[in-house]
Order: C-alpha cells, then sequence, then structure tokens
C-alpha cells in the first residue's frame, strides 16, 4: 500500500514542470502578450479606418476631409465677423435677428476681445487686422460702467491675454495691464480677500460682496498670466487672497 505522505509520480511530474518555470519566463510572456495585444489593436484602427473610407487608407482622404471641414469652419467665422461688424463694431454684442447692438455688457468691445485669439488661430489676417486697429485705436478700458468681475477677467482680459501670447504684439499686453490695474479694486477692497462681484473699471467703486464660489476661484490663470507677463505682483497677490479666503471658510 502506498504511503499517503509520499506524493504520486503525477504530482510530481506537474510540481517539476512549474518549478522550472521562473520570473524571466513570467515576464517574457506578459512582454509577448502586449506586443501581440498592441498589434491586434493597430490593426483594428486600420480596418476599421479602411472599412470607413471605402478603400486603402493611407491618411489622404482625411487630410482631404479635414481641409473641407476647416474652411467650412472659417466661412462661418468669416459670415459671423462680417455680420458684426456690419451691425454692431465696437459693441459687446450683435442680436443677428434684428441685426442691431445687444444690451450692453462692458463697453469693451467684448466680441472682439474675446475673439481675436481665435481669428489668429484661424489664419483670417484681414479679420485679425480690423480686431487689432479696434483695440489698439479705439478700446477704452476704463468706462464708466459697474462690471461684474469674473466676466470680464475670464472674457475681456483673457482674451487680450491669449492674442498677447499667440503674437507678442504689445498693444494686447498693454491693454491687458491697464484693464487688470482698474479689476483689482474688486480683490484690494475686499476685507476677506474674496472679490467684490462688481467694480466700476474708472472710479474703482465695488458693490456686491455676496460671490459665488466659482466666480472667486476660477480667476487665477489670467491674474497670474498678467502678473508674469507685466511684472506687477499685485495681480498674483490678489488670486493669492482670494484663494487662502475660500480655503479658510
Amino acid at each position: 500500500m502506498r504511503d499517503q505522505n509520499v506524493p504520486s509520480t503525477e504530482t510530481s511530474r506537474k510540481k517539476s514542470v512549474f518549478g522550472r518555470v521562473g520570473w524571466v519566463e513570467v515576464v517574457s510572456f506578459v512582454v509577448v502578450a502586449c506586443v501581440v495585444y498592441a498589434l491586434g489593436v493597430v490593426w483594428l484602427v486600420h480596418e476599421l479606418q479602411r472599412r470607413s473610407y471605402g478603400g486603402e487608407y493611407d491618411g489622404c482622404v482625411q487630410r482631404t476631409r479635414t481641409t473641407a471641414m476647416q474652411n467650412e469652419i472659417k466661412n462661418a467665422m468669416r459670415h459671423a465677423w462680417q455680420a458684426y461688424r456690419a451691425y454692431a463694431w465696437g459693441h459687446d454684442i450683435l442680436k443677428p435677428v434684428s441685426r442691431a447692438p445687444g444690451e450692453p455688457l462692458f463697453e469693451l468691445a467684448a466680441t472682439v476681445v474675446d475673439a481675436i485669439d481665435t481669428l489668429v488661430v484661424m489664419d483670417l489676417e484681414i479679420e485679425y487686422q480690423n480686431a487689432r486697429t479696434l483695440i489698439a485705436d479705439d478700446l477704452n478700458v476704463n468706462p464708466d460702467r459697474f462690471v461684474n468681475t469674473f466676466e470680464t477677467i475670464i472674457r475681456c482680459l483673457g482674451g487680450l491675454l491669449g492674442a498677447f501670447t499667440l503674437t507678442k504684439d504689445a498693444v494686447f499686453l498693454s491693454q491687458a495691464t491697464k484693464l487688470g490695474y482698474a479689476l483689482l479694486p474688486a480683490f484690494e477692497s475686499s476685507l476677506t480677500g474674496i472679490p467684490f462681484r462688481y467694480v466700476n473699471l474708472r472710479t474703482g467703486a465695488v458693490q456686491d460682496d455676496d460671490v459665488p464660489l466659482s466666480e472667486a476661484t476660477t480667476v487665477q490663470l489670467e491674474l497670474r498670466v498678467l502678473a508674469h507677463l507685466s511684472n506687477e505682483s499685485r495681480f498674483a497677490k490678489a488670486a493669492d487672497r482670494a484663494m487662502c479666503a475660500v480655503e479658510r471658510l
């Protein structure tokens, strides 16, 4: 009768086989499996592209379609821009149905300031030059008007900084810096550091300290970039005070 403590021949054979598999073999297997998987994904993507374009895919069809789509988008931008120039040039917004300027939001030619970096990206040179001329010669960044601090920073200040980042044209940084100083009272007049919701860009008067959390904390990018580009630390300190005040809540 076989001793129960002695392993069977079959059990011993299994142990001897698996005992010879070391970590090198395991790693090699994993690497091979990953390579096979990656090749399978590449083949699948290629096959889907080939079937989508109805023939052998080499990128040319996609480039042709992309170019056509880009042209359509540029034409749509030109259409909107020409309407704005014709019916609301220099105003914040255009009402497309009545073809008249809308109620002013900032009196900062917001459509121009907000869209000029898009004109640069789209390579719309004529439209860009028109916008630059307005910003350089006609834009008054200190109107006697209360504006929403948050909206002015993300749209107008952000638009000017975006244009400068893309073009390095000092006109945009100069106007952005002037606008930044006009916005600072919203931050520096606050005892807590959380900016007032509205500020008069000419007098520095402020209104409404009941500010939504998102408005108080999502102005960091523009203020810090302006501080860096203008070498004016007050803008970064304003952003820091706002964030520290919210963290203390």
